[in-house]
Protein backbone atom coordinates (compact mmCIF):
# COMPACT_ATOMS: atom_id res chain seq x y z
CA UNK A 1 0.00 0.00 0.00
CA UNK A 2 1.78 3.26 -1.23
CA UNK A 3 -1.35 5.33 -0.65
CA UNK A 4 -0.22 8.73 0.76
CA UNK A 5 -2.95 10.32 3.11
CA UNK A 6 -3.77 13.83 3.96
CA UNK A 7 -2.03 15.20 0.23
CA UNK A 8 -3.71 18.46 0.82
CA UNK A 9 -2.00 21.15 2.50
CA UNK A 10 -4.95 24.08 3.45
CA UNK A 11 -4.42 23.12 7.34
CA UNK A 12 -1.85 21.31 7.37
CA UNK A 13 0.62 22.13 10.10
CA UNK A 14 3.23 20.08 8.62
CA UNK A 15 3.95 19.78 5.18
CA UNK A 16 7.05 17.71 3.75
CA UNK A 17 7.85 17.76 -0.02
CA UNK A 18 9.47 15.62 -2.56
CA UNK A 19 13.08 16.25 0.28
CA UNK A 20 15.38 13.89 -0.30
CA UNK A 21 18.89 13.64 1.79
CA UNK A 22 22.46 12.25 1.06
CA UNK A 23 25.48 11.89 2.90
CA UNK A 24 27.95 11.35 0.02
CA UNK A 25 26.90 8.08 -1.77
CA UNK A 26 24.06 7.13 0.90
CA UNK A 27 20.61 8.54 0.38
CA UNK A 28 19.05 8.62 3.26
CA UNK A 29 15.74 10.05 2.60
CA UNK A 30 14.52 10.04 -1.03
CA UNK A 31 11.53 11.96 -2.42
CA UNK A 32 9.30 11.50 0.77
CA UNK A 33 6.03 13.56 0.68
CA UNK A 34 3.38 13.60 3.23
CA UNK A 35 1.62 16.38 5.32
CA UNK A 36 0.54 16.29 9.09
CA UNK A 37 -2.86 18.18 10.15
CA UNK A 38 -4.13 19.54 13.43
CA UNK A 39 -5.64 16.29 15.82
CA UNK A 40 -3.71 13.39 14.09
CA UNK A 41 -1.15 10.84 15.70
CA UNK A 42 0.90 9.82 13.43
CA UNK A 43 3.56 6.70 13.84
CA UNK A 44 6.64 6.34 11.74
CA UNK A 45 8.11 2.96 11.70
CA UNK A 46 11.13 1.44 9.72
CA UNK A 47 13.98 -0.75 10.27
CA UNK A 48 17.38 1.04 11.28
CA UNK A 49 18.76 2.87 8.99
CA UNK A 50 15.24 3.54 6.89
CA UNK A 51 15.63 7.34 7.56
CA UNK A 52 13.27 7.93 10.50
CA UNK A 53 15.72 10.02 12.53
CA UNK A 54 17.23 11.74 9.17
CA UNK A 55 13.81 13.01 8.59
CA UNK A 56 12.61 13.89 12.14
CA UNK A 57 16.15 15.72 11.82
CA UNK A 58 15.15 18.14 8.88
CA UNK A 59 11.35 18.37 9.86
CA UNK A 60 12.69 19.81 13.45
CA UNK A 61 15.56 22.39 11.50
CA UNK A 62 18.24 20.60 12.85
CA UNK A 63 19.28 19.13 9.25
CA UNK A 64 18.56 20.54 5.31
CA UNK A 65 17.18 18.45 2.67
CA UNK A 66 19.44 18.09 -0.05
CA UNK A 67 16.35 18.20 -2.49
CA UNK A 68 12.81 19.13 -1.28
CA UNK A 69 11.28 21.36 1.35
CA UNK A 70 9.97 21.28 4.67
CA UNK A 71 7.22 23.49 5.79
CA UNK A 72 5.91 23.88 9.68
CA UNK A 73 3.12 26.29 9.80
CA UNK A 74 3.99 27.94 6.92
CA UNK A 75 7.41 28.46 7.30
CA UNK A 76 11.23 26.80 7.34
CA UNK A 77 11.78 25.11 10.42
CA UNK A 78 15.30 25.78 10.16
CA UNK A 79 14.56 29.36 11.31
CA UNK A 80 14.73 29.95 14.73
CA UNK A 81 11.61 31.77 15.44
CA UNK A 82 9.66 28.48 13.04
CA UNK A 83 11.25 26.52 15.47
CA UNK A 84 9.29 27.43 18.20
CA UNK A 85 6.17 26.04 16.91
CA UNK A 86 7.45 22.35 17.45
CA UNK A 87 8.46 19.87 20.42
CA UNK A 88 11.00 17.67 20.14
CA UNK A 89 12.56 14.72 21.90
CA UNK A 90 15.76 13.42 20.15
CA UNK A 91 17.04 9.87 19.80
CA UNK A 92 19.44 10.47 22.60
CA UNK A 93 18.85 11.56 26.18
CA UNK A 94 19.00 15.98 24.94
CA UNK A 95 19.27 16.26 28.40
CA UNK A 96 22.05 18.16 30.15
CA UNK A 97 22.94 16.10 32.88
CA UNK A 98 24.77 18.42 35.04
CA UNK A 99 21.43 20.23 36.31
CA UNK A 100 18.83 19.09 38.23
CA UNK A 101 15.58 17.98 36.86
CA UNK A 102 12.95 20.75 37.84
CA UNK A 103 16.03 23.58 36.89
CA UNK A 104 16.38 21.84 33.47
CA UNK A 105 12.62 21.75 33.09
CA UNK A 106 12.46 25.59 33.77
CA UNK A 107 15.64 26.36 31.79
CA UNK A 108 13.29 24.68 28.71
CA UNK A 109 10.51 26.20 29.97
CA UNK A 110 11.71 29.78 29.59
CA UNK A 111 12.92 29.37 26.20
CA UNK A 112 9.65 28.57 25.06
CA UNK A 113 8.01 31.42 27.73
CA UNK A 114 5.90 28.49 28.88
CA UNK A 115 7.19 28.27 32.47
CA UNK A 116 3.57 28.37 34.00
CA UNK A 117 3.13 24.34 32.83
CA UNK A 118 6.36 23.10 34.65
CA UNK A 119 4.55 21.52 37.90
CA UNK A 120 1.62 20.37 35.74
CA UNK A 121 4.05 18.54 33.03
CA UNK A 122 6.13 17.29 36.29
CA UNK A 123 2.91 15.82 37.45
CA UNK A 124 1.83 14.21 34.57
CA UNK A 125 5.11 12.40 33.85
CA UNK A 126 5.73 11.32 37.37
CA UNK A 127 8.63 13.61 37.93
CA UNK A 128 7.43 15.73 41.06
CA UNK A 129 9.33 13.50 43.54
CA UNK A 130 12.44 13.93 41.14
CA UNK A 131 12.49 17.50 41.00
CA UNK A 132 15.52 18.61 42.85
CA UNK A 133 17.59 15.08 41.44
CA UNK A 134 20.58 15.90 39.59
CA UNK A 135 19.68 14.34 36.32
CA UNK A 136 23.14 12.22 35.79
CA UNK A 137 22.11 10.69 39.12
CA UNK A 138 19.23 9.25 37.54
CA UNK A 139 18.77 5.74 35.89
CA UNK A 140 18.54 5.80 32.06
CA UNK A 141 14.48 5.31 32.17
CA UNK A 142 14.51 8.29 34.21
CA UNK A 143 16.54 10.59 32.32
CA UNK A 144 14.77 9.13 28.90
CA UNK A 145 10.94 10.97 31.21
CA UNK A 146 12.95 13.84 31.35
CA UNK A 147 13.39 14.20 27.94
CA UNK A 148 10.22 13.85 26.76
CA UNK A 149 8.45 15.44 29.37
CA UNK A 150 10.64 18.54 27.92
CA UNK A 151 8.93 18.04 24.47
CA UNK A 152 5.58 18.83 25.69
CA UNK A 153 6.65 22.19 27.50
CA UNK A 154 7.00 23.86 24.44
CA UNK A 155 3.25 23.24 23.96
CA UNK A 156 3.58 23.51 20.82
CA UNK A 157 1.49 22.51 17.51
CA UNK A 158 3.69 19.75 16.37
CA UNK A 159 5.45 17.29 18.89
CA UNK A 160 8.23 14.87 17.70
CA UNK A 161 9.40 12.13 19.72
CA UNK A 162 12.24 9.89 18.26
CA UNK A 163 12.12 6.54 20.24
CA UNK A 164 10.41 8.12 23.42
CA UNK A 165 10.45 4.62 25.30
CA UNK A 166 13.59 3.09 25.08
CA UNK A 167 14.70 2.12 28.28
CA UNK A 168 11.46 2.51 30.01
CA UNK A 169 9.90 -0.67 32.10
CA UNK A 170 6.35 -1.58 30.86
CA UNK A 171 4.43 0.35 33.53
CA UNK A 172 6.40 3.86 32.82
CA UNK A 173 5.73 3.30 29.45
CA UNK A 174 2.15 3.03 29.36
CA UNK A 175 2.24 6.12 31.91
CA UNK A 176 3.51 8.18 29.20
CA UNK A 177 1.45 7.11 26.36
CA UNK A 178 -1.58 8.44 29.17
CA UNK A 179 0.07 11.49 29.44
CA UNK A 180 0.53 11.69 25.71
CA UNK A 181 -3.09 10.89 24.91
CA UNK A 182 -4.21 13.71 27.35
CA UNK A 183 -2.07 16.28 26.57
CA UNK A 184 -2.03 15.83 22.63
CA UNK A 185 -5.67 17.60 21.50
CA UNK A 186 -7.42 18.05 18.13
CA UNK A 187 -5.57 21.30 17.68
CA UNK A 188 -1.90 19.58 17.90
CA UNK A 189 -0.13 17.04 16.17
CA UNK A 190 1.90 13.79 17.26
CA UNK A 191 4.50 12.57 15.20
CA UNK A 192 6.17 9.55 16.90
CA UNK A 193 8.46 6.58 15.99
CA UNK A 194 9.19 3.37 18.48
CA UNK A 195 11.17 -0.27 18.71
CA UNK A 196 7.58 -1.30 20.13
CA UNK A 197 5.32 -1.80 17.24
CA UNK A 198 2.49 -2.05 19.67
CA UNK A 199 2.23 1.33 20.93
CA UNK A 200 2.07 2.76 17.74
CA UNK A 201 -0.44 0.49 16.85
CA UNK A 202 -2.70 1.84 20.11
CA UNK A 203 -1.50 4.75 20.27
CA UNK A 204 -1.30 6.18 16.64
CA UNK A 205 -4.63 6.68 13.93
CA UNK A 206 -1.73 6.85 10.92
CA UNK A 207 0.89 4.91 10.04
CA UNK A 208 3.76 5.80 7.61
CA UNK A 209 6.16 3.38 7.12
CA UNK A 210 9.92 4.11 5.66
CA UNK A 211 12.44 1.93 4.13
CA UNK A 212 15.93 2.36 3.10
CA UNK A 213 14.75 5.85 2.80
CA UNK A 214 11.71 5.86 1.15
CA UNK A 215 8.02 6.09 2.31
CA UNK A 216 6.63 2.81 1.29
CA UNK A 217 3.09 3.37 3.44
CA UNK A 218 1.10 6.06 4.30
CA UNK A 219 -2.59 4.34 5.77
CA UNK A 220 -4.74 4.90 8.41
CA UNK A 221 -3.68 2.28 11.31
CA UNK A 222 -6.47 0.09 11.02
CA UNK A 223 -6.71 -0.08 6.98
CA UNK A 224 -2.94 -1.16 7.69
CA UNK A 225 -3.84 -4.28 9.21
CA UNK A 226 -6.76 -5.12 6.95
CA UNK A 227 -4.55 -4.82 4.05
CA UNK A 228 -2.58 -7.92 5.05
CA UNK A 229 -3.84 -10.55 3.31
CA UNK A 230 -1.89 -12.92 5.45
CA UNK A 231 -2.99 -14.32 8.74
CA UNK A 232 -1.21 -15.50 11.80
CA UNK A 233 -1.49 -19.02 13.10
CA UNK A 234 -0.50 -19.37 16.53
CA UNK A 235 0.79 -23.37 18.03
CA UNK A 236 0.81 -24.42 21.36
CA UNK A 237 2.98 -27.38 22.48
CA UNK A 238 5.46 -27.49 19.59
CA UNK A 239 9.53 -26.78 18.04
CA UNK A 240 10.23 -24.99 16.01
CA UNK A 241 12.44 -27.93 14.48
CA UNK A 242 9.44 -29.75 14.07
CA UNK A 243 8.05 -27.18 11.31
CA UNK A 244 8.69 -28.29 8.21
CA UNK A 245 6.90 -25.90 5.81
CA UNK A 246 8.71 -23.22 7.05
CA UNK A 247 9.44 -21.16 3.51
CA UNK A 248 6.72 -23.51 1.45
CA UNK A 249 3.49 -23.18 3.07
CA UNK A 250 4.55 -20.29 6.32
CA UNK A 251 6.90 -18.61 7.64
CA UNK A 252 7.99 -18.50 11.16
CA UNK A 253 7.31 -15.54 12.49
CA UNK A 254 8.51 -15.93 16.20
CA UNK A 255 7.48 -16.52 19.68
CA UNK A 256 4.98 -14.98 21.57
CA UNK A 257 4.14 -16.60 25.23
CA UNK A 258 4.07 -20.16 24.72
CA UNK A 259 3.03 -20.12 20.96
CA UNK A 260 4.90 -20.22 18.26
CA UNK A 261 4.26 -17.76 15.70
CA UNK A 262 3.54 -18.83 11.92
CA UNK A 263 2.54 -16.11 9.04
CA UNK A 264 0.31 -18.07 6.34
CA UNK A 265 -0.83 -16.48 3.09
CA UNK A 266 -3.03 -19.22 2.72
CA UNK A 267 -4.73 -20.54 6.00
CA UNK A 268 -5.46 -23.67 3.93
CA UNK A 269 -2.47 -24.69 2.20
CA UNK A 270 -0.11 -23.86 5.75
CA UNK A 271 -2.82 -26.51 7.93
CA UNK A 272 -2.28 -28.91 5.14
CA UNK A 273 1.46 -28.86 5.47
CA UNK A 274 1.09 -29.12 9.00
CA UNK A 275 -1.02 -32.29 8.63
CA UNK A 276 1.55 -33.81 6.25
CA UNK A 277 4.00 -33.04 9.68
CA UNK A 278 1.49 -35.08 11.79
CA UNK A 279 -0.30 -32.00 13.77
CA UNK A 280 2.97 -31.24 15.83
CA UNK A 281 1.25 -28.91 18.14
CA UNK A 282 -1.37 -29.56 20.44
CA UNK A 283 -3.73 -25.93 20.65
CA UNK A 284 -3.72 -23.84 17.81
CA UNK A 285 -5.41 -20.36 16.96
CA UNK A 286 -5.72 -18.43 13.97
CA UNK A 287 -5.89 -14.48 13.72
CA UNK A 288 -5.26 -11.75 11.76
CA UNK A 289 -1.85 -10.03 11.88
CA UNK A 290 -0.83 -7.50 14.33
CA UNK A 291 0.52 -4.10 13.56
CA UNK A 292 4.13 -5.75 13.89
CA UNK A 293 3.24 -8.63 11.95
CA UNK A 294 1.17 -6.35 8.63
CA UNK A 295 4.93 -4.34 8.82
CA UNK A 296 6.87 -7.51 8.68
CA UNK A 297 5.23 -8.66 5.91
CA UNK A 298 5.31 -5.02 3.81
CA UNK A 299 9.07 -4.68 3.89
CA UNK A 300 9.72 -8.45 2.94
CA UNK A 301 7.72 -7.19 -0.19
CA UNK A 302 9.58 -4.18 -0.58
CA UNK A 303 13.25 -6.15 -0.93
CA UNK A 304 11.55 -9.11 -2.60
CA UNK A 305 10.84 -6.07 -5.34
Amino acid sequence: MNEVLNTREDDAILSVRSVSKRFGDIHALNNVSFNVHPGEMVGVLGENGAGKSTLFSIISGLNSPTAGSVSLLGSDPRQPATRRNIGVTPQGTGVDRRMRVGDFLNFVAFHFATRSLVDDILEQFRLTDLATKVIGSLSGGQQRLVSVAAAFLADAPLTILDEPTTGLDTVTRSAIWESIRSITGNDRALMVSSHYIEEIEHLCDRVIVMQKGRLIADSETQMLLSSSSASVIGLGGTDITELSGQGRAYEIIGREGDQVQLLAPDVKRALTALGEDGWPFDQIEISHPSLEQAFITMTAKEYES
